[in-house]
C-alpha cells in the first residue's frame, strides 16, 4: 500500500477513536490519552540519522513527518510522555535511541531472526549468565538486540521496538529488557500496518457507535 494514503487513513481514524474512547477505557489509553505532538522537520529526521549512522524504514518516517512525534505532555525528566499508539504509546523519535542499547548496536547488522527457537535463545541468555562477567553481559545484551531501535513502551518488562536493516526492516518487534525473554515480530509486521490495526480493532470493538462518528 502507498504510504502516502495509509497515512490519511490513520490520520481520520486516529481522530475518530478519540471520539469513540473519550473515557480511556482502551488498555494504555489513559497514559496518552491519544494525544500526539506535532510532526517532526525533514531536518531534525536527517539529524538523527546522520547522529546514530542509520536510516529509518520508509513507513515509520512518513508517520514522523506526517502524523506526530511523541506526546503533547513532559515527563518530570524532560522527555515528552509516550503518544497515541497501541498499549501505553509510542516514544518520541528523539528519546528512542538509546533505551536499551548503546548507539553502536543500532548500526550492526540485526541478530534476531524469526527462525530462531525458544530452545536456542534460553542456551544463549539464561544459561550463560552465571558463566559471564558483567561487562560481558553488556556485550551479550548489544548483541542480541542490535539492529532494534525501541519506539514504544507495552507494560511491565515489554517494549516494541523497529527493526533497522535486513530482510525484517520496519517492521515492529516485541522485545523485554529481561533478555532471556525470546523477541517475537508483530503479527501485522510493518509499522503502519501495525498501527493501523490497533485502531481498527478500537473502532471494531465500538463499531455500533463508530458507525454514527
Amino acid at each position: 500500500m502507498n504510504e502516502l494514503n495509509q497515512i490519511e487513513k490513520i490520520k481520520i481514524k486516529l481522530e475518530k477513536v478519540r471520539i469513540l474512547d473519550l473515557e480511556f477505557q482502551e488498555f494504555g489509553a489513559s497514559s496518552h490519552k491519544y494525544q500526539i505532538n506535532k510532526p517532526a522537520t525533514e531536518k531534525e529526521v536527517e539529524k538523527f540519522e546522520i547522529k546514530y549512522g542509520i536510516e529509518l524504514p520508509k513507513g515509520y518516517k512518513q508517520f514522523l513527518l506526517e502524523v506526530g512525534n511523541g506526546g503533547l505532555e513532559y515527563e518530570e525528566n524532560g522527555n515528552l510522555k509516550p503518544a497515541a499508539g497501541p498499549y501505553y504509546g509510542i516514544f518520541e523519535l528523539f528519546d528512542s535511541a538509546e533505551i536499551f542499547t548503546e548507539s553502536y548496536a543500532l548500526r550492526q547488522e540485526v541478530f534476531f531472526n524469526s527462525n530462531i527457537t525458544e530452545s536456542y535463545w534460553r542456551s544463549i541468555t539464561w544459561d550463560k549468565f552465571d558463566l559471564i562477567s558483567d561487562e560481558e553481559f553488556d556485550q551479550l545484551y548489544n548483541k542480541l538486540l542490535s539492529g532494534i531501535m525501541i519506539i514504544g513502551y507495552g507494560g511491565c518488562s515489554n517494549y516494541q521496538g523497529l527493526i533497522l536493516n535486513g530482510k525484517d526492516k520496519g517492521k515492529v518487534i516485541y522485545v523485554y529488557d529481561e533478555i532471556e525473554y525470546k523477541p517475537h515480530i508483530a503479527d501485522e509486521g510493518y509499522f503502519l500496518d501495525w498501527y493501523e490495526s490497533w485502531l481498527d480493532k478500537i473502532i471494531e470493538k465500538n463499531k455500533t457507535t463508530a458507525n454514527n462518528v
